[in-house]
């Protein structure tokens, strides 16, 4: 007996089917389930549609707790690892701008023309000064401090909603990993 009927009316391939086309089961007499694959396939689906229909609150439920769990657990990971191989980044940096130093260099020339692009003509010197003093003020803290601090724009340069202007009222000095955070976003 190398093949078999699938037990439902409405199964596609009516007709003896090879024993491949079913799934195996023990506990039956010849060793196979009485629908193929196929049907099988159907009913669980069907299934677990009405399932996820009855409990999607719940479902959804949980998968913002393991959403917010996970997130939770990678971000410390990842800061702990961040923490514990600041050496290791350091190089892999280092090695990066050495092999990419052409698109670095793109993309600081881009940065400084966009800087140049939003120095209004109208600034006076005594602005230009001021504006000098807060990357002295960020250099003054690195050093003291030993934590990267750098200038930011308040109202980021290149925003997706508002751009802002390279002028002492719209610079600040905040550390390096704030800035990283903050990214081209103003709230």
């Amino acid at each position: 007996m190398d093949s078999k009927v699938c037990r439902r009316k409405d199964c596609i391939n009516s007709g003896p089917q090879p024993l491949s086309a079913f799934h195996t089961n023990r506990w039956k007499k010849d060793g196979y389930y009485n629908i193929c694959k196929v049907c099988h396939a159907k009913e669980c689906l069907v299934a677990q549609t009405k399932y996820k229909k009855k409990n999607a609150k719940l479902l959804s439920q949980k998968a913002m707790a393991n959403a917010k769990k996970n997130y939770s657990n990678t971000r410390k990971n990842a800061n702990n690892w961040y923490k514990n191989n600041r050496d290791k980044v350091k190089r892999k940096n280092a090695d990066y701008v050495r092999r990419n130093s052409h698109k670095v260099n793109a993309y600081m020339r881009k940065r400084d023309a966009d800087k140049l692009q939003r120095t209004p003509k109208w600034l006076t010197k005594d602005d230009f000064k001021f504006i000098e003093l807060f990357y002295k003020e960020a250099a003054r803290l690195t050093k003291e401090t030993k934590i990267n601090y750098e200038v930011d724009h308040i109202v980021p340069l290149q925003g997706k909603i508002v751009s802002g202007l390279h002028v002492p009222w719209n610079l600040q000095v905040i550390t390096e990993s704030e800035n990283c955070h903050k990214h081209n976003k103003f709230e």
